[in-house]
């Protein structure tokens, strides 16, 4: 995670006015690379690309009331032949970049296991501790989609995260230099962060949670099924009805969070508010599984990007800052519309470090 997080330094100093396409790729890469194994060159990489071509689609299909079959269910039943957009559509995506975005990587990564090339990853372990699963198309089908869900199913949450974590360093310079001076006290300015430190640098955790109540990427949840009848608080939910989480509100609770449009890490600090982890990242048998490893990479982004850069808006010709609105698109997995900002090296050691460690790396 630490190599990864160094590369998408070094993207960002080498491309400073484009901090959210980094993001994107530098989240698909790390993720990529733990599914299948894939180093992906920065100048060459289809599998990313591939990658987010299916994202879009899945934030194209799965927008709130856009297809007639959300209001009316009993429309699923209809043949693949019947003229309705959704139908069409759904036909598309399951045949087409969906399908490529399952299998084409897979390949690669058991072509790249035969040949003894295959890294440590999720596919390897499988294919490793199951190799009678090799000659199983069911069982091969079943490594296949879980790749899948795993490369697509961590990414936009966590590129709509990493990304407020930039906008908000730019709206609150002030918490930007607090989280750079602990990082200073306990890293220095001659190595670079490690998960060792995370214990010693409380107040990047404290970011990051609020990252989560700030701004979650997923405002409301998919709809859950009720299996079993309940009630709570004199409401009854009886079983088969949806129950769907308004995460957006829970996060924003005044009696719980003071100010809660404000970003304000130090709420933090005691633990006398709902961590909002547990919220974030779901409720149920559907909870993200990913969740752990979604947190830790997020750290280690965040805490190398505190250590080698600084976050800064963009100033106009006659050298006034330019300050970002919080403007976020509407789509199901929420990300921040483009905005001005720009990335520096903190100091002279930033290109030093990180070479260092890109060479240690080859």
């Amino acid at each position: 995670m630490q190599h990864n997080a160094v590369v998408f330094v070094y993207r960002l100093l080498q491309y400073p006015d484009s901090p959210l396409r980094e993001i994107r790729r530098a989240i698909n890469t790390s993720i990529g690379r733990i599914s299948y194994g894939f180093d992906v060159s920065p100048t060459d990489a289809p599998f990313v690309e591939l990658a987010e071509r299916a994202l879009q689609s899945f934030e194209h299909s799965t927008r709130p009331g856009r297809w007639s079959v959300d209001l009316i269910t009993a429309l699923r039943h209809l043949p693949d032949w019947v003229p309705f957009p959704f139908v069409r559509a759904a036909k598309h995506w399951r045949t087409g970049v969906v399908q490529e975005v399952a299998e084409v990587p897979l390949q690669q990564a058991i072509e790249d296991i035969a040949q003894g090339k295959g890294k440590l990853c999720l596919v390897a372990d499988l294919m490793r501790d199951h190799p009678d699963l090799k000659c199983d198309g069911s069982a091969l089908d079943l490594i296949k989609w879980t790749a899948a869900a795993s490369y697509l199913g961590g990414s936009d949450t966590s590129i709509s995260i990493l990304s407020s974590f930039v906008l908000a360093m730019v709206l609150h310079p002030d918490i930007q230099r607090k989280a750079q001076a602990e990082m200073d006290s306990v890293v220095g300015v001659d190595r670079l962060p490690e998960f060792s430190d995370r214990p010693s640098l409380p107040y990047l955790d404290c970011i990051l949670k609020e990252l989560y109540r700030w701004q979650p990427p997923a405002p409301m949840v998919f709809p859950h099924l009720v299996e079993k009848s309940f009630t709570y608080q004199g409401w009854l939910f009886p079983k088969g009805s949806l129950v769907i989480a308004n995460i957006w509100g829970i996060l924003k609770e005044n009696e719980m969070y003071e100010n809660p449009n404000e970003f304000k890490p130090e709420r933090h600090w005691n633990g006398s508010v709902l961590d909002p982890t547990e919220p974030t990242f779901g409720y149920g048998r559907r909870v993200c599984p990913g969740a752990p490893l979604a947190n830790k990479s997020l750290w280690m982004f965040m805490a190398t990007m505190l250590a080698t850069v600084d976050i800064c808006p963009q100033t106009s010709v006659d050298g006034a800052e330019i300050k970002p609105q919080r403007k976020y698109n509407e789509l199901p997995v929420q990300q921040p519309c483009p905005f001005p900002c720009v990335i520096r090296p903190r100091n002279s050691m930033t290109g030093v470090l990180i070479d260092t460690c890109l060479w240690e790396r080859h």
